[in-house]
């Protein structure tokens, strides 16, 4: 199985790639949506 990287990540969610990083790490605020958006692509 594949690996997704960030950038595939961020455009199955809608969103930048910094944004996923920043769900991964959880050092900057994300949207509780968001967050809940980028966890369902990456288990996806």
């Amino acid at each position: 199985m594949k690996r997704a990287t960030v950038k595939e990540v961020a455009k199955m969610a809608g969103v930048s790639t910094a944004t996923v990083s920043n769900v991964l790490t959880g050092r900057k605020y994300v949207s509780d949506e968001v967050k809940e958006r980028v966890h369902s692509v990456m288990k996806n």
